[in-house]
């Protein structure tokens, strides 16, 4: 694939352009299949979306479908490969970390101007993919404007977009617009699941479904929720095991304070950090585990126990806003 990015650090990944994992979409591509073999797809297409919903697998998994050597992007053929891998030199992939520029849409032109090569397997087209055009430039889409006016005989433009509304007019008005919606409920739980297990971030049933919910059933965007809203908690976990070490007194006792207050943690939330603590040094004392900072003695081990049954009855429900008070008089009632 000859390939151009815009990005300042361009991420070399093995395959370049995998559709393996692809969910959810296998109707688009079953319809894009029976489209290329009536010779029916439109030249010009507009995969539009919420962000996060996979189109970029779904159009390398097209791309798959133009050049795989069976003709149903099977993956393993040369052509399927060439694909992957970045070295099929009928196909152009752009996209960039930042805008799109003259010069991307000035290697559409060229790249399409080019003769395809009959290679086996292939369609005969040569195919340029542009990523997120709602990050063109005025003057790149000026530019691109005089490409889908006129596309080269023998060669089909693929892009992307998850912001239509931020399209020149002139543009929305030369494409083929195919929306794609996102995967259903239920498959997008089960990849979600199964990403959340494999990275180590907590949750459950009822986490997952409330960050695909958020975000329109976008799996991508949950999953970066999740990454995002984890590395969060796990600085203020790591300040909340800190100050568990140190006397709950003066400037320590309105650190604590500060720290509950900022992260508006209710009472079932603090207790599950509190019980994550006290089980990870459970296993210390028993010699399952090497402690991770400092050694623990039980009468610490007892008080953390006597702060999170605190926890429980300032929060009431344990899902309401937490008492500071009733819990700073908990942390404060024995010292070390």
């Amino acid at each position: 694939m000859s390939r151009a990015t815009t990005s300042k650090q361009a991420v070399e990944l093995p395959p370049l352009r995998s559709w393996d994992g692809l969910f959810g979409h296998e109707a688009v591509c079953a319809e894009v299949q029976t489209m290329l073999a009536q010779n029916s797809l439109p030249q010009v297409i507009l995969f539009e979306g919420r962000d996060g919903i996979g189109k970029r697998k779904l159009m390398a998994a097209v791309l798959g479908l133009m050049f795989c050597e069976e003709q149903r992007a099977c993956a393993v053929c040369e052509g399927c490969r060439a694909v992957q891998h970045g070295y099929h030199p009928d196909v152009l992939w752009i996209e960039s970390e930042a805008t799109l520029k003259v010069a991307e849409a000035e290697k559409v032109q060229e790249h399409l101007t080019v003769r395809a090569q009959q290679q086996a397997g292939g369609r005969g087209d040569r195919v340029a993919v542009l990523i997120d055009i709602e990050e063109l430039t005025d003057q790149a889409a000026n530019r691109l404007l005089k490409t889908l006016e006129e596309p080269p005989a023998q060669s089909r433009i693929l892009l992307s977009c998850s912001r239509v509304s931020q399209l020149l007019p002139t543009i929305r008005s030369r494409l083929v617009r195919w929306h794609v919606q996102p995967p259903a409920m239920a498959k997008s739980l089960e990849w979600l699941e199964a990403k959340a297990n494999e990275e180590g971030l907590q949750h459950d049933p009822k986490m997952l479904r409330q960050a695909l919910e958020r975000f329109g059933l976008s799996p991508g965007r949950a999953l970066q929720a999740l990454r995002e809203d984890q590395a969060l908690d796990a600085e203020s976990v790591r300040r909340l095991e800190t100050l568990l070490f140190k006397p709950m007194d003066g400037a320590h006792l309105a650190e604590m304070q500060e720290l509950l207050k900022a992260q508006g943690w209710k009472a079932d939330h603090l207790a599950q950090r509190l019980e994550l603590l006290l089980n990870r040094y459970y296993k210390w004392s028993l010699g399952l585990t090497v402690p991770e900072t400092h050694p623990v003695d039980f009468k610490r081990i007892k008080h953390w126990r006597s702060i999170l049954q605190e926890v429980y009855r300032a929060g009431g429900s344990g899902h309401n806003h937490l008492n500071s008070q009733m819990i700073a008089e908990a942390w404060t009632s024995s010292r070390f």
